[in-house]
């Protein structure tokens, strides 16, 4: 996302799991029945375990928030978004960005918080901090909740010294034909020349 590492560099062939004793399938699960402890493969196979652990995962939905989609709002959650964020003017040196989460709840609690901070870093890594602003607004009513107000102090506490403006509790309504214009509900609006956004995220169970 801020352009330090490559796409390559993340990433890990499943295959090293097998020098653990741990078996790794790659296949569409048609079934589970958590009586029998089974689950159907879409090819015919059965598979039976002593138990079952599920992560059924949660899908962005940009779509719930008018105008995102059709404005390119930068969904840094994909590998494809991060490279878009990371190409950005004003991630290069000048402009507003706004890491924005547009509803509650949402997968990775760290993840907006995770995205500021980087990207903070890297503009004064280049010297060029003065000249662009990075706020994060956020639909929960403080960072990290699943992990207790504590930490979430802490987070807060993290931000500040760094120049990156908080506005907790406000919940995206709309982006504006330009893509720089970021209307919420109640009806306050914000401006940015890059808006990196966790969009709608249906399933989320609370953001673990």
């Amino acid at each position: 996302m801020t352009g330090e590492r490559t796409a390559g560099q993340g990433r890990r062939d499943l295959a090293v799991l097998g020098r653990r004793g741990i078996e790794v399938r790659q296949a569409v699960v048609d079934a589970i029945d958590p009586e029998t402890r089974r689950v159907a493969l879409a090819d015919g196979e059965t598979i039976a375990a002593d138990a079952i652990v599920v992560a059924l995962g949660a899908e962005l939905a940009p779509e719930r928030v008018p105008g995102l989609e059709r404005t390119g709002g930068l969904f840094y959650y994909t590998l494809s978004g991060a490279e878009r964020l990371r190409d950005q003017p004003a991630v290069v040196g000048r402009g507003r960005v706004a890491v924005v989460v547009a509803d509650v709840p949402f997968k990775c609690p760290a993840a907006p918080y995770e995205a500021a901070m980087p990207i903070d870093h890297a503009l004064r890594r280049r010297r060029v901090r003065d000249r662009v602003d990075v706020a994060v607004y956020a639909a929960e009513p403080g960072p990290m909740g699943v992990a207790g107000p504590e930490v979430s102090r802490g987070v807060v506490a993290l931000l500040d010294p760094r120049g990156i403006d908080y506005h907790p509790g406000v919940k995206l309504a709309a982006v504006g034909d330009s893509g720089h214009e970021i209307r919420f509900a109640g009806g306050a609006k914000a401006h940015c020349d890059v808006l990196a956004v966790v969009a709608p995220t249906p399933g989320a169970a609370g953001g673990a």
